[in-house]
């Protein structure tokens, strides 16, 4: 129909099938040359290249998108715009009960998430890495959470990227160790009551060896007596 009333048809793809079964992908533009014999004229191009090229994209991208979201550590985007572009299932906890929060001002969510000064100085850390592309690899942080009642420490590093757009944006890759430091904490309190127990006992002493009778902890009065 388009061709008869306009003389040309806008280019579309279709799919030819040779005589032995496979599959062709092709470009069409089709136009009515000029005369009494309205002959129409068709130019076909052959695009398996590009569709192979276009597969492969998708795959990659696809495993691409997998990795990501089954790594053990948190990974999330920044566009840029500053706006938060998508998050992997490693940062969902830390964004948890943020509504909306894909496509927000990432200054917003940071404000929402930690406590200042932390905050202002993550922020300007992306922005700093957005504007000149110096990527930033922080020490352990151990930083109290704005919308929540804990502490919380992490593992954090920022990188600048292109995006599928062809502008910048930032990547962040961080791993949650919070556990690990509580865990820590616990073991040297458990410790310091061990050794402070171990100190009162009036004359004696507590002492622990492995498998091989070796020394791994002597502590209180007593020890000294064997030189331990």
């Amino acid at each position: 129909r388009e061709l008869n009333e306009r003389g040309v048809c806008e280019p579309y793809e279709k799919e030819y099938i040779r005589a032995d079964g496979t599959r062709v992908p092709v470009y069409i533009a089709d136009a009515i040359l000029p005369g009494p014999g309205k002959e129409i004229a068709a130019f076909v191009l052959d695009i398996t290249d590009r569709k192979r090229a276009e597969e492969a994209l998708r795959r990659n991208e696809q495993m691409f998108s997998t990795m990501v979201n089954s790594a053990p550590f948190g990974v999330y985007f920044i566009d840029s715009e500053f706006r938060l572009r998508a998050v992997n299932k490693g940062s969902e906890a830390v964004f948890s009960g943020i509504d909306p929060l894909i496509g927000r001002d990432f200054a917003e969510i940071l404000h929402i998430i930690w406590k200042e000064p932390f905050a202002t100085e993550a922020i300007e850390r992306f922005r700093h890495t957005l504007r000149t592309g110096e990527s930033y690899i922080s020490p352990t942080i151990i930083e109290p959470r704005a919308n929540i009642n804990e502490i919380q420490a992490y593992d954090w590093q920022i990188h600048r990227i292109t995006m599928a757009d062809g502008t910048f944006g930032v990547v962040c890759y961080f791993y949650d160790l919070s556990e690990q430091k509580q865990m820590e904490a616990a073991v040297r309190a458990s410790e310091a009551l061990y050794r402070t127990i171990a100190r009162s006992i009036p004359g004696g002493g507590v002492y622990v060896v492995d498998k091989d009778f070796r020394y791994l902890v002597a502590e209180g009065p007593v020890t000294e007596a064997f030189g331990l």
